[in-house]
């Protein structure tokens, strides 16, 4: 019964890391680092966003 309760436990803890691990790795690609607005392109941003 013990070692039951201690499997459980052990996996719980593991699925635990597994997912902060997989968090830490997606958030990292989602933030973009955004240019400040002297440095942007407008004339390609509206060529871009042109409905052709």
């Amino acid at each position: 019964m013990i070692g039951k309760i201690i499997l459980a436990l052990i996996s719980f803890m593991l699925g635990l890391f597994t997912r902060e691990i997989r968090e830490f790795f997606t958030k990292k690609k989602q933030h973009k680092q955004v240019k400040p607005l002297n440095e942007q392109d407008f004339k390609k941003a509206m060529k871009d966003l042109e409905i052709k």
